[in-house]
């Protein structure tokens, strides 16, 4: 939001989950976000090179300059971060019969990788 040479200013918002859905779904915009934030008020935190944090204040969105606020049409885009041998890192597709369920469990549990949290990736394309 602003910096100075010791400080940069951070504009901290809660958002629902449907609205950081919209937002990445390109329904609505970071500006319109930041206009009606959850809580109805916004908190302005200094951050220095420390990492300390300062002068946290509630803002109302009304009182923000406009130089604080982003453009009107602020809508989200994807821009991938480049990770040093990306060309390495690859996806998998793996299926697993049912069968052996509890042997892949096994595992999983030896890696230290909880199930649970296997089954809220692929919740959407299996049922375990």
């Amino acid at each position: 939001m602003d910096r100075d040479d010791s400080d940069n200013r951070w504009l901290v918002l809660r958002v629902s989950m449907a609205n950081l859905q919209k937002y990445i779904g390109n329904v609505i915009t970071l500006r319109e976000l930041i206009e009606n934030p959850n809580d109805g008020y916004l908190y302005s935190v200094d951050v220095n090179n420390d990492i300390t944090y300062h002068d946290v204040k509630l803002v109302q969105p009304s009182a923000l300059p406009e130089d604080y606020l982003p453009e009107i049409e602020s809508y989200y885009a994807f821009e991938p971060i480049p990770v040093d041998g990306a060309e390495e890192m690859m996806t998998y597709e793996l299926t697993i019969p049912y069968k052996e369920r509890s042997r892949f469990e096994e595992v999983l549990h030896k890696l230290g990788i909880p199930v649970s949290a296997l089954k809220k990736v692929v919740s959407t394309a299996a049922v375990f």
